[in-house]
């Protein structure tokens, strides 16, 4: 079989760019001479919506990326349907969501979208099939299947929890000090750790992240509580948090405040719910997928020349793959609020530094 250099489209590169922390300019897979295409997708039980991108894989000798910005490689005019369950969702063509570019790309795109509210969620534990038809040609098929793992046991930092058998609160995190989290897989095969922080700049409501952390397999840094179950962990460095939460909020135009309060309430649903850590799990595909293609930096090789890596039918790139995660909410010391540059009435302990 003859082979050849093709060029990932724009659309391809564009999303492999935002899973990957740099891009080259010159992108290249090697494939067959023949009709491919670029298929993205990634469930999420907790979404009210799924997307499908679709794109031509093109052969183009020169600067794929001027070729890509002046071409639109969106792949429109096919049946897209979602199966399992014992549902089918068809989906409709969508432009609405806008690229995060950069200015590098075209902002405009056309998606593939899945209804998923409601009655129509979609199931952890539940595996689910793609197929991608042409009317034009009932021979045309592309397809993949995953299954979407069920939610991890996140054990760390359990809440809301009773004080004195009558009041609630979260528990609270020294964010200067290493943070060990303990989980159960429940049918993850990969694993991803967050943390985010709500805050006000001048009133307006924002949101800080850290993470992701690369995708794991196997605890990084400790040895799980009990070796006998399916059980995780993953040591978060001291400050790894708190930096990552005290830069972004250095950047806010105005006066930033952080609200915890009330962090003790008889009633649960009343507690303030500022910040939280989260455990994201991925399925088998997607983790091989992303740690096939060095996400977070392996020795970034965004060469793509084994097709192996991906699980979309007849030679075709992408992945279809699906995550689930759960979170627990938590409230940040004083001394960390201090740090992260929050106005508070309490003052710091003296010990508190960097």
């Amino acid at each position: 079989m003859k082979i050849s250099k093709i060029h990932l489209s724009l659309a391809a590169v564009a999303i492999l760019a935002g899973l990957f922390s740099s891009c080259r300019q010159e992108f290249e897979v090697f494939a067959p001479e023949k009709e491919l295409y670029a298929v993205y997708c990634i469930l999420d039980p907790h979404d009210d919506a799924q997307y499908v991108k679709i794109t031509h894989v093109f052969q183009y000798k020169g600067d794929a990326i001027l070729y890509a910005q002046a071409n639109d490689p969106s792949a429109t005019g096919f049946n897209v349907t979602l199966t399992g369950g014992g549902k089918t969702w068809n989906a409709v063509q969508d432009d609405s969501v806008q690229r995060d570019s950069n200015g590098i790309w075209p902002q405009g795109q056309i998606l593939y979208k899945f209804d998923t509210k409601g009655q129509n969620a979609l199931q952890a534990g539940q595996k689910y099939s793609l197929l991608i038809t042409r009317p034009s040609d009932t021979a045309f098929a592309i397809s993949a299947t995953t299954k979407i793992p069920r939610q991890p046991a996140l054990k760390s930092y359990p809440g809301p929890f009773t004080i004195e058998e009558k009041d609630y609160s979260f528990p609270t995190v020294e964010l200067n000090d290493e943070i060990t989290l303990n989980f159960l897989r429940n049918e993850g095969f990969g694993f991803e750790i967050r943390a985010y922080l709500d805050y006000f700049d001048n009133g307006q409501p924002k949101t800080t992240r850290f993470g992701p952390t690369r995708v794991f397999t196997t605890s990084r840094g400790c040895q799980a509580d009990n070796p006998n179950t399916p059980e995780l962990c993953y040591v978060i460095p001291n400050q790894a948090i708190l930096r990552k939460f005290a830069r972004d909020v250095s950047l806010a135009e105005g006066l930033v405040s952080y609200v915890d309060t009330p962090s003790i309430a008889s009633d649960s649903n009343l507690l303030a719910r500022p910040a939280r850590i989260e455990v994201t799990s991925l399925d088998s595909a997607l983790t091989v997928f992303m740690g096939a293609n060095n996400v977070f930096g392996f020795g970034l090789n965004l060469l793509l020349d084994k097709l192996d890596y991906s699980n979309i039918s007849g030679g075709n790139v992408g992945i279809f793959g699906a995550i689930n995660h759960t979170s627990h909410t938590i409230y940040i010391s004083t001394c960390s609020k201090y740090l992260i540059g929050f106005i508070h009435p309490e003052f710091p302990p003296s010990d508190c530094n960097w």
